[in-house]
């Protein structure tokens, strides 16, 4: 089989699923290998990563949240989390988090299917929209990817203070 026609496969992980879990550590940890250089140690996404780390699922255990992974011929290839998050206004809205595609396995589709996943477990959670941030100058595939899916540019939604953040939002129609 062609590489770019591979099996892929998104599986949520959760509590119950050791093996996925400690699969969804190794993925998340090489998440972190590259934002540290990429974004530096003191990134806010960096902030209390390894206790979040050592608590998964935590935040993303449904029913308000969930984390997936990305499985291609049997071996893992990517993760994402979705959370529910409160704005200030005081609408609950699903948020994207964590979004990684090991490099072995990039030009796959994985992260489309990945963003593609999320989205539908945000409509099955319940949330009317689904809102993330990135930062196109130092993540412009992921920028380029979460737009082509229709997420849109939107006002700030969190406190992230990185210069360069994109806020981005996409509305999920035909939600549950």
């Amino acid at each position: 089989m062609p590489e770019s026609q591979a099996a892929i496969t998104i599986q949520p992980v959760t509590a119950a699923d050791a093996a996925g879990l400690a699969s969804m550590r190794i993925l998340l940890q090489e998440y972190m290998e590259y934002l540290i250089p990429t974004l530096g140690p003191e990134h806010v996404c960096v902030e209390g990563f390894e206790h979040d780390l050592a608590c998964l699922p935590a935040e993303y255990a449904p029913p308000a949240g969930t984390l997936l992974m990305a499985v291609c011929d049997g071996q893992p290839a990517g993760c994402v989390g979705v959370r529910s998050i409160q704005l200030a206004d005081g609408q609950t809205v699903g948020e994207v988090r964590r979004m990684w595609v090991r490099p072995a396995f990039r030009s796959r589709a994985i992260g489309a299917a990945l963003v593609c996943a999320a989205m539908d477990a945000a409509k099955r959670m319940g949330h009317a929209s689904l809102y993330l941030d990135t930062i196109p100058e130092k993540m412009p595939h992921a920028y380029r990817l979460y737009r082509k899916l229709g997420f849109q540019d939107h006002p700030r939604y969190n406190n992230n203070p990185t210069p360069g953040v994109a806020f981005l939002r996409i509305d999920l129609p035909g939600r549950p």
